[in-house]
């Protein structure tokens, strides 16, 4: 459990929640268990205890503890007490790999947010922009048509009076002819 890996994300930063909370229930577990196990130390103590006549021990007492009168006695109660404090060692290890571990999740979680709301504002950003450059675009594609279309409207003007003058020629050639029969 001291080497423990976790998976990172693929979208954004950090770690797999759920592999961050599997391992807290992990630690929870292992806590429990120490807990436990320092509870049973603690009643194999105060049993010793009692049969010889001592005042029980407190959970976390057990520092400042009389030596007991017999040597085999002492030799068992120091055991047990090595044991139990190396229980609370443990558990306490435990407490803050877990605090530290639900410090470092929250901590990515929070970054995580603010990369995914940066990026929100990003894409924003980018629609927008590409929006205008389209807007543009379509703006300036209507204009060079406009344009195009202008240059029609121009040529189709002069072609109409250029046609309206041979029009207007010919008429006076055919007034001209008539006259000229009539005579």
């Amino acid at each position: 459990m001291l080497n423990k890996h976790f998976q990172t994300t693929q979208f954004r930063r950090g770690y797999e929640e759920r592999d961050v909370d599997d391992f807290l229930d992990e630690i929870v577990a292992e806590m429990r268990s120490l807990i436990e196990q320092r509870d049973d130390y603690l009643k194999q103590l105060n049993d010793c205890r009692a049969s010889k006549n001592q005042p029980a021990v407190r959970d976390g007492a057990t520092a400042a503890m009389p030596p007991v009168g017999r040597p085999g006695d002492e030799a068992r109660l120091g055991g047990l007490t090595a044991k139990i404090q190396d229980a609370e060692r443990a558990f306490k290890a435990a407490s803050d790999r877990a605090a530290k571990a639900k410090a470092d999740a929250d901590n990515a979680e929070r970054l995580a947010k603010e990369r995914i709301d940066r990026a929100k504002a990003d894409a924003e950003r980018a629609e927008q922009a590409a929006k205008a450059a389209v807007d543009s675009t379509a703006l300036n594609d209507a204009q060079a048509k406009l344009n195009a279309l202008n240059s029609e409207v121009a040529d189709a003007e002069g072609k109409l009076a250029r046609a309206r003058e041979e029009a207007r020629t010919a008429e006076e050639r055919a007034a001209r002819a008539r006259a000229e029969a009539d005579a």
